[in-house]
């Protein structure tokens, strides 16, 4: 499943996000493959939200802090998360959140079947929750909740380019619910002009290349290739219905050749 995340103010660095691809188990349909090198910690100490997809962690038998992680505040539904056959946090992790060794509260907390349980990522960063009231859409500090579009979390709260992240379309540095005409939705984050998509159809009809990405038309979309029942119009990147059986496109070594058959 694809997941979109979501940073609060901090980036979370490329080091972190390598660090947990090394973690974490790859989901592929109902296939699971565990990383291969072992990590102790997730450490995406700024993951605040994912919107799509769920979480699948397997077979890690070096990742501690996985019973420190609410991931309810971070994803919409958990019902889908596949978290197994990890170390074992009760009996050889000794988790402890930030302060807890001082005897202070420092992280979120929740009571669970009579147990205070703290959030945490490690011994030293707390997990860091968005305010119920302002949902997935971030705050900002004073807590004042962000506009409607953004994710995460922004530096003023009404304005369309103050953001961390989009929750729909990004277009032209500002956050929208939808990319409406002349622009067209670009892998379902962006919106992007004619142009743009004529130009990343050229770009890869080159020598050498060996197909073509993100390149047609249809329904207000730049995608892939024209679905099943359609063909590329010729002259412009449009998808239009097949007139009876399609044509079959084979890419050969010096184009493109049509067969009727």
């Amino acid at each position: 499943s694809e997941m979109e995340i979501q940073r609060e103010r901090e980036p979370t660095t490329h080091q972190e996000l390598k660090k947990a691809k090394e973690t974490l188990a790859e989901c592929s349909s109902s296939h699971l493959q565990p990383q291969p090198r072992a990590a102790p910690e997730l450490g995406l100490y700024n993951l605040m939200n994912i919107t799509r997809g769920s979480v699948c962690i397997e077979k890690n038998n070096e990742l501690c802090y996985l019973a420190t992680i609410d991931w309810s505040r971070i994803l919409d539904s958990v019902e889908d998360n596949y978290i197994m056959l990890n170390k074992d946090d009760n009996k050889e992790c000794g988790d402890v959140c930030p302060g807890t060794a001082k005897g202070k509260t420092n992280c979120p907390a929740t009571v669970i079947n009579g147990q205070f349980v703290e959030w945490c990522w490690t011994h030293s960063h707390c997990q860091k929750v968005c305010l119920t009231i302002c949902k997935s859409h971030g705050y900002m500090a004073g807590g004042l909740c962000c506009h409607g579009e953004y994710l995460g979390s922004c530096s003023e709260p009404d304005d369309p380019t103050k953001y961390v992240a989009c929750h729909n379309f990004y277009l032209d540095s500002h956050c929208v619910e939808t990319c409406l005409p002349p622009y067209y939705h670009f892998w379902d984050w962006r919106c992007v002009n004619f142009s743009f998509c004529q130009d990343f159809y050229c770009r890869c009809r080159g020598s050498g290349r060996p197909g073509c990405h993100w390149c047609v038309i249809r329904s207000s979309r730049c995608i892939p290739e024209c679905p099943s029942g359609y063909t590329m119009g010729s002259g412009n990147l449009m998808c239009t219905p097949c007139l009876g059986p399609c044509p079959k496109v084979c890419r050969i070594l010096d184009g493109e050749r049509t067969i009727d058959s």
